[in-house]
């Protein structure tokens, strides 16, 4: 019995030492609390071909994905983990059905993925287009009473979309956000951009911002100057015209009450640089407006728009 004593009572303190040591890894192990939860992710897409649309449903971006640990919950914090498709074996120009398993899932050691919604994805590849269209902007509204549009300038003009061939190749016009004329009674120019909505898988090259300057003034109504005798220069030149007088047709805003009778208004022909032949000259005869109404008076028409021109001396 001696011998039993002495191999129990040998070492005891280092045998004692390694029981306390199990029973500490024992407890350690055995109170771990298993954490299973359920996150979305966004799924990001590894080694796309240059020039190359990855097309799919919205629905189809993100995936829920059931994980479970006994490291705690931080270690299921959606910063710490992603949902990786590497597309380098896929061709381009078709559909393609890929299957999620727990590879596809980056997270922290200690975390097995549980299950994946929806375990397979569906996508096509497309080559990536350009194409370069008009702008067209919305225009809305009417300006106030007595007052007209005159012009509309799109500055730039056109704008380059990107995007899948598919989605590309019907896109014909680019239209602006809504501009609104109402109560405008002058001109002005609005920053604006091109609306993509109904387009959700084309971006703009470059900036999307435009410009549209729209012209407003008073609207106008028509007047007419009747029997303008015409008038050669320089003084003292020799000349016959045929006819002597035209009729002047202009617009005038219609706020504009005053009578135009031509006074102070010239028809003028120069015949400094014609030469003395048997046969005449056509010529328009240039019309000189009195400064008083230069802001006002815009000529439409000449009648004749020409007159016939014989330099006699």
């Amino acid at each position: 019995m001696n011998w039993i004593r002495e191999v129990i009572l040998k070492n005891l303190a280092l045998k004692g030492l390694a029981l306390l040591l199990a029973f500490l890894v024992w407890h350690q192990v055995t109170s771990r609390e298993i954490i299973q939860g359920r996150v979305v992710l966004p799924i990001t897409f590894v080694n796309i071909p240059p020039s190359t649309e990855v097309l799919l449903n919205d629905s189809d971006r993100r995936v829920e994905v059931d994980l479970r640990s006994d490291r705690g919950s931080e270690v299921l914090d959606e910063r710490n983990l992603a949902v990786v498709v590497d597309l380098k074996p896929y061709r381009t120009g078709e559909d393609q059905s890929i299957q999620l398993n727990d590879s596809n899932i980056n997270r922290p050691s200690g975390v097995d993925v549980v299950g994946i919604t929806p375990p397979r994805i569906r996508l096509k590849l497309e080559t990536t287009r350009r194409k370069t269209t008009t702008i067209e902007p919305l225009v809305v509204g009417e300006p106030a009473e007595g007052y007209q549009v005159t012009s509309i300038e799109v500055s730039p003009a056109q704008i380059t979309v990107v995007g899948p061939e598919s989605q590309v190749e019907p896109f014909t016009t680019a239209v602006t956000d809504q501009i609104d004329l109402a109560g405008r009674s002058q001109s002005f120019a609005q920053p604006t951009f091109i609306d993509l909505e109904a387009h959700p898988r084309l971006r703009i090259e470059n900036s999307a911002e435009v410009v549209v300057r729209i012209g407003i003034e008073e609207k106008r109504k028509n007047v007419r100057i009747r029997g303008l005798t015409v008038k050669v220069v320089p003084e003292g030149s020799q000349a016959r015209l045929e006819p002597r007088q035209i009729d002047l047709e202009g617009t005038v805003p219609v706020s504009f009450s005053e009578r135009l009778d031509g006074k102070g208004f010239e028809a003028v022909v120069d015949v400094s640089n014609l030469e003395i032949r048997s046969e005449p000259y056509e010529v328009s005869p240039q019309i000189v407006v009195p400064p008083q109404y230069e802001s006002i008076f815009r000529l439409v028409r000449r009648t004749p728009p020409q007159i016939k021109v014989r330099k006699t001396g």
